[in-house]
């Protein structure tokens, strides 16, 4: 009973955060000290305890190198220009009365090729997100386009971490696994597409008399040269050489470029890095074009380190242990699949980030799968898929929600009834397989 109400504690204090718009990190660490309480209560050593802190915070390091990277890749391309180019060119290509649709597809591409979330919004969303907003788009729809496709290949590619977790973690092979998995979601991405056509002709970008084009001319050295820095991380990501090498390689090709063609001193730069590209608060673009730079990510970095904590306090004082068994009733691919996005919902929402989401979604249903007849190891893996990888995003304080609501500058609540990938996939598989169990 104790253990139900310290949960429902700390998610109250979560919504209450949410609701007036407080940092919702406090609200983390003040539900872990309450769990390491409850396990101090149990009969926990604090010697224990303080093992757990200190595993789940040297975890976070290996996603806070990343969010490091992603500040200072953000700025740099934006220095060098090369987010500016992005919004330079798409405006000569992209139609206003199909910008939903394109965003979202050209997400679902991007983030295909290089395997990641964080490095799409990061780069590409970011570059959109700034057409958008001097296009006056519906900016919650835009920013749910933008993850939804950005979380496509976090799901779906081949060089997904994600992907290769869920694949080691139940023991599968991971192209089995997207084969899978492109069956469990042909429905839902045909939907999603057919919904943002729809969005894109009812909310058309406006852009007739902007002149965003002529402002950019005006303050960047706009040549194809400047997209050097995604095309270093296109083709790096292509030969597999890992997201953090990528990153750094395409970080310092934007350096030299916001160095020798930008004509930016090396201080400018510097500052860039660490407090965020801004322009002259005279420029037309100075509200459109800002942010990335290292001190973006003290929030979300404080959040994952929390919420790393709060899953090794769990996960190590045994408190889910107690449904493990219970979920071995589920008899049908329904039930599991039901119990299985349950779950997933609430390691999300208090592991924080979505590779704890995995793991503990995992932990919790492995056994009720080797006792379900007729079930495999591979459905596990892409019912994993269809719910820890995709609903992670949804959750406004979970890591996968956070940090690409952060780079895009949008609110955490606003965008997710537009992510319609992300919400229609878990849905249509749940009904799909309640089709089944009636047959």
């Amino acid at each position: 009973m104790l253990l139900l109400l310290v949960f429902i504690v700390t998610f109250a204090m979560i919504m209450f955060s949410l609701q007036f718009d407080l940092f919702v990190g406090y609200a983390l660490f003040a539900g872990l000290l309450l769990f390491s309480l409850l396990a101090l209560k149990h009969g926990l050593p604090i010697k224990h305890l303080v093992t757990f802190w200190r595993s789940g915070i040297q975890k976070s390091l290996l996603v806070i190198k990343i969010f490091v990277l992603i500040g200072f890749l953000t700025a740099a391309w934006m220095a060098s220009a090369t987010v500016p180019a992005i919004v330079y060119y798409s405006l000569q290509i992209i139609h206003p009365s199909f910008f939903y649709v394109i965003a979202f597809s050209i997400s679902c591409l991007v983030s295909f090729l290089i395997g990641t979330s964080f490095g799409t919004a990061s780069t590409l969303g970011v570059a959109l997100m700034m057409l958008a907003r001097s296009g006056q788009a519906h900016i919650p729809l835009a920013a749910g386009a933008l993850i939804a496709g950005a979380y496509f290949g976090d799901r779906f590619s081949p060089m997904s971490s994600s992907a290769n977790l869920v694949a080691n973690i139940t023991a599968t092979n991971l192209f089995t696994n997207l084969r899978n998995m492109a069956r469990s979601m042909a429905v839902p991405l045909f939907t999603s597409v057919v919904l943002y056509l729809i969005f894109s002709f009812r909310y058309p970008l406006q852009l007739t008399g902007t002149e965003i084009d002529r402002h950019i001319l005006a303050s960047f050295q706009i040549h194809p040269l400047v997209l050097l820095p995604a095309f270093v991380m296109l083709l790096l990501s292509f030969l597999k050489l890992g997201v953090k090498r990528s990153m750094t390689m395409s970080m310092l090709t934007a350096v030299l470029l916001a160095f020798f063609y930008q004509q930016n001193s090396p201080g400018e730069v510097f500052r860039y890095l660490i407090t965020g590209f801004a322009l002259p608060v005279n420029d037309p673009l100075h509200t459109i074009i800002k942010g990335g730079g290292l001190l973006s990510m003290v929030r979300p970095s404080f959040i994952v380190m929390t919420s790393c904590a709060l899953a090794e306090v769990i996960h190590g004082a045994h408190f889910l242990d107690s449904i493990v068994h219970w979920f071995t009733r589920a008899k049908s691919r329904f039930q599991l699949f039901f119990y299985t996005l349950m779950v997933s919902l609430i390691t999300g929402a208090f592991g924080g980030t979505q590779a704890v989401s995995v793991i503990m979604t995992a932990h919790v249903m492995d056994e009720a799968y080797h006792h379900a007849s007729g079930i495999s190891n591979e459905d596990l893996a892409v019912d994993i898929e269809d719910t820890a990888i995709v609903l992670s995003a949804l959750i406004p304080w979970n890591i996968a929600s956070v940090l690409p609501t952060t780079l895009l500058e949008v609110d955490r609540l606003s965008f997710i009834p537009f992510a319609f990938f992300l919400y229609l996939l878990p849905m249509w598989n749940l009904f799909r397989y309640r089709l089944k169990s009636r047959v």
